[in-house]
């Protein structure tokens, strides 16, 4: 590991999983460490807020978020009912859940919205009730546009820290300043979009 004197602090990244382990990183390393040591959410966090402004302390991530947007376009129903809705009553799906974890599964392993690789998906993390899958990408696509489009309102989720900025190239932006060294913990799991933030 570069010593303080030979690489100026600024010059190094070091993103690990968990805000715990990166608080006892800062700790350890000390206060002039602290904009150093990140998690990759954090990191994609502040790119994001780059883009669409500092979000307030009331405007904290929201994991239904995307089942929500499903809900009020009326492609899935309220979940005390979930018979409700368009996907169901079109035959397109059979299991609500199962769709709301494809789009998480599209963003994190940044796949293409396509017939074929929702099928993937579907066979690789073994999603029940996914029928008529031309329906499905067009459903896919009209939710990830909306949760993009929130976004820019300030309603997030945790995969949307992750994912916006490289679906976004924030990296293009004037304001990025890539980071001579960066030094990832337990990078033998990052996901696709994880891996994606990382090397920019």
């Amino acid at each position: 590991f570069p010593s303080h004197d030979s690489v100026p602090v600024d010059d190094i990244k070091i993103l690990v999983f968990g805000k715990q382990n990166a608080n006892d990183l800062q700790f350890k390393f000390g206060h002039r460490w602290k904009n150093s040591i990140k998690t990759l959410h954090g990191e994609g966090y502040r790119m994001l807020q780059k883009k669409v402004g500092y979000f307030s302390p009331s405007e904290r991530p929201n994991n239904n978020k995307y089942r929500t947007i499903a809900e009020t376009l009326n492609l899935l129903g309220k979940r005390k009912n979930k018979e409700d809705g368009y996907l169901i009553s079109q035959g397109v799906i059979t299991e609500p859940a199962s769709f709301v974890k494809l789009i998480d599964l599209v963003r994190l392993t940044k796949s293409p919205v396509t017939v074929e690789s929702l099928k993937q998906l579907a066979l690789n993390y073994h999603l029940d009730g996914l029928i008529k899958y031309g329906e499905l990408v067009k459903a896919v696509e009209l939710v990830l546009r909306m949760g993009e489009g929130e976004a820019i309102a300030h309603v997030v989720d945790y995969i949307d820290m992750l994912w916006l900025p490289v679906k976004w190239r924030l990296w293009e932006s004037p304001w990025f300043t890539p980071c001579k060294h960066v030094l990832i913990d337990e990078c033998q799991d990052l996901n696709a979009i994880q891996q994606e933030l990382s090397v920019r």
